[in-house]
């Protein structure tokens, strides 16, 4: 079989950055990853109001005592633990990110490849829209854009946006 003629062939552009932020499961992730980082912020500072109220009780204990040293061993013990738990948090939200953005990302791909099909293109070759930002990425930007210029009819950004959300309705 001889490969398709130029005139032939059905081909799509799609902006992955734009299709990304449309995903409305990319939304919905985001917005539980949001209150869980609230949640833990709202612990971590209810955590460092102890440590502060601590800090007060022991600046009025006399620095000669017992009772200072055990207070403030106390007081460094809690400021660890602030500390252990704000890194944890931290690398427990930003594996949480890297793992959804990696399931959106397939999902989004595995998407894409059955809206091809369904739809008979022949390819859908990513595009960047983003516009440039500043002269130092200027170089960087512009290799990293496969396309530099379509025709606004190859451009099925919004319909693989729409086919993606569509599905999550399923």
């Amino acid at each position: 079989m001889a490969p398709p003629t130029e005139d032939q062939l059905k081909v799509g552009v799609v902006d992955l950055v734009k299709v990304v932020d449309g995903y409305q499961k990319k939304k919905d992730r985001e917005t539980e990853l949001n209150k869980s980082r609230d949640g833990v912020a709202a612990q971590l500072k209810s955590l460092q109001k102890r440590i502060e109220s601590m800090s007060s009780e022991v600046d009025l204990l006399d620095k000669k005592g017992t009772e200072y040293h055990d207070k403030r061993k106390e007081l460094l013990e809690k400021q660890e633990e602030l500390l252990m738990r704000a890194r944890l948090a931290d690398r427990e939200i930003s594996e949480k990110i890297e793992q959804y953005l990696q399931e959106v990302y397939s999902e989004i791909l595995t998407k894409i490849e059955d809206y091809r099909a369904k739809n008979n293109f022949d390819f859908i070759i990513r595009v960047d829209n983003r516009p440039l930002t500043n002269q130092e990425r200027i170089a960087m930007q512009l290799d990293r854009k496969v396309i530099l210029a379509n025709a606004k009819s190859f451009d099925v950004t919004d319909d693989v946006i729409a086919y993606l959300n569509k599905s999550l309705q399923k």
